[in-house]
């Protein structure tokens, strides 16, 4: 049973395959794998032997497994979304996509596809590790465009779980003001002044945000502090938002606390991005 439908013609999958017919066994080999296995021993040259043997059955390469960054709750979370991803923008016509799974080194299930030509039935297995990177035929593709979308998604996800212990997603991306708001949470200031503030921290309100950008990052907490501080220099407009219980002194001393908690946590970020392949940098 088909777990995905067959998909319109992109452009990756022609750089996929590119890349896999330069790893393809070629005609330059002399001897058949055959006659290597049967060749006296004193005659075997073993590496010759193992890349031979994993040029014709590239599933026998184990998956070394790196540090797992994310649980099994997150994987299994991000990956219906990040292989929806990847099979959209395939060249897959005249090929079909099915489900595919396997284990790596450490005995973690991973999940994948495979993509298989119906008229020739050649087949490729795409797998999923912990450490945010697609495997073909157990070998490691480089993808950026998919990575990027990986680094938002895995970034996004421990976002999530910061503040509400739980996965969804209606607020797995979200745009700048949305995340901003998150922040400065029952703060209602006018869309236009909000917008203003994060322009002048170097973020459109509308625009997607970013959580695997240190930068952006900073600039939504920079932003929060500029808002929260228009709030604290204006004891006219604390009356609107204190609660009820609390009096605009104590309101007032909340939201310093909150000041100083934003801004060391500004002084502990990087200031901009650093160039990463993956999000498992993004932790060192």
């Amino acid at each position: 049973m088909l777990l995905f439908p067959l998909l319109p013609i992109q452009k990756l999958f022609k750089q996929l395959l590119s890349f896999l017919n330069k790893q393809a066994p070629t005609s330059k080999v002399e001897t058949s794998l055959e006659d290597v296995l049967e060749a006296p021993q004193n005659k075997i040259d073993p590496e010759k032997l193992e890349k031979q043997i994993f040029s014709r059955f590239p599933s026998l390469i184990p998956i070394n497994c790196k540090r797992a960054l994310i649980s099994t709750e997150q994987y299994n979370f991000l990956f219906p979304m990040l292989a929806e991803n990847l099979l959209a923008s395939m060249d897959i016509l005249e090929w079909t996509a099915s489900q595919y799974s396997t284990t790596d080194s450490k005995h973690n299930k991973l999940k994948g596809v495979t993509v298989t030509n119906k008229q020739t039935l050649q087949a490729f297995n795409f797998v999923f590790t912990y450490s945010g990177e697609w495997l073909c035929d157990n070998q490691l593709i480089e993808l950026p465009e998919h990575q990027q979308t990986i680094n938002k998604l895995v970034m996004a996800t421990y976002e999530q779980l910061a503040r509400q212990n739980k996965l969804g997603r209606s607020d797995l991306l979200m745009t700048n003001l949305e995340r901003l708001n998150l922040e400065v949470e029952g703060i209602d200031f006018p869309y236009e002044k909000i917008s203003v503030y994060l322009q002048e921290n170097g973020l459109q309100a509308e625009e997607e945000y970013n959580p695997a950008s240190n930068s952006s990052k900073r600039k939504i907490y920079e932003t929060a502090v500029s808002t929260l501080n228009a709030l604290a220099n204006n004891p006219s407009l604390m009356k609107n938002y204190k609660q009820d219980d609390l009096t605009i002194s104590d309101f007032s001393k909340n939201l310093q606390n909150r000041i100083e908690q934003l801004q060391n946590q500004i002084r502990t970020m990087p200031v901009d991005d650093s160039s990463v392949s993956n999000y498992f940098n993004l932790f060192l």
